[in-house]
């Protein structure tokens, strides 16, 4: 088996058979297949590719799974069956990945004016903020969304995260702290 994760969500296991698997096949095969430690999970018949099953359940990163097909029933054609078997996959540590809970937007001089950042395995994020004056606003929104050609930089700072091993962090930025309080009537 091989194991995919996404950065801040559950880790996937991905079971590949040599033989493609019908869905009434893999129905009967279902109940065959545990995980151990005990994990609760789920398994698919992967709709892109019909020889693979994947396991959805909250695997832990830096843990060791074993994978077990116990043997069919007897009165099912083995040739069409896996044989048992018992796999090992190892679940690793979480890519480092950081960022904004929002790609872009706007944030006016009136409204909220704190930015989400979603941080995993990252031990520092630097912070930079860019000013676009609202007569650029249009301009910005129609154009390529580069804001570099409308803005001039505003603050840049180094945030220190708790170094927590694979444990998703959130890091809220207040804006007004970052540009200082003379910066709170001006977009951003």
């Amino acid at each position: 088996p091989t194991r995919r994760s996404s950065h801040l969500g559950p880790a996937e296991l991905i079971l590949t058979f040599n033989n493609a698997i019908g869905v009434e096949d893999f129905e009967r095969i279902k109940p065959l297949l545990s995980v151990e430690p005990a994990v609760a999970f789920t398994a698919e018949r992967r709709s892109s590719n019909d020889r693979a099953v994947d396991f959805r359940g909250d695997f832990a990163p830096a843990t060791r799974y074993t994978v077990k097909i116990a043997k069919v029933q007897q009165a099912d054609d083995t040739r069409k069956f896996p044989r048992p078997v018992t796999l090992s996959v190892f679940v690793g540590d979480r890519e480092p990945t950081a960022y904004f809970e929002h790609a872009t937007g706007y944030l006016g001089s009136q409204g909220n004016r704190t930015l989400l950042v979603k941080s995993v395995n990252v031990g520092a994020v630097r912070v930079s903020a860019e000013r676009v004056y609202e007569n650029n606003l249009v301009l910005w929104r129609s154009s390529s969304k580069d804001v570099t050609r409308f803005a001039h930089p505003a603050a840049t700072r180094r945030y220190a995260l708790a170094n927590k091993k694979n444990v998703a962090q959130d890091l809220r930025i207040d804006l007004d702290e970052l540009l200082g309080k003379e910066a709170a009537t001006e977009g951003v």
